[in-house]
């Protein structure tokens, strides 16, 4: 089960008491940025500031040549493989 929430990571950079808006830390790269977003997968919450932090972190991989599985991949199994291209 994958859901997006804006905005709502666990850490904090910025305090209001220092007049900035608090903001959430991106756990790939670092960022804080006003603008993250919170997904998560099998109950575990995660922190992004963009969908490439995310795809880098937990997009599933190809088995044959392991690149992150973006869109819809094949599954034969327990083995999940990326879209073929002609």
């Amino acid at each position: 089960m994958l859901s997006i929430a804006g905005s709502a990571g666990r850490e904090r950079k910025h305090t209001p008491s220092e007049g900035m808006s608090p903001v959430a830390i991106c756990e790939v790269c670092g960022n804080d940025y006003d603008k993250s977003m919170e997904i998560t997968v099998a109950g575990a919450a995660h922190t992004f500031d963009s969908f490439e932090c995310a795809i880098h972190a937990i997009a599933p991989r190809c088995e044959h040549c392991g690149c992150a599985i973006i869109g819809h991949g094949h599954e034969a199994g327990d083995v999940l493989l990326r879209p073929l291209r002609p």
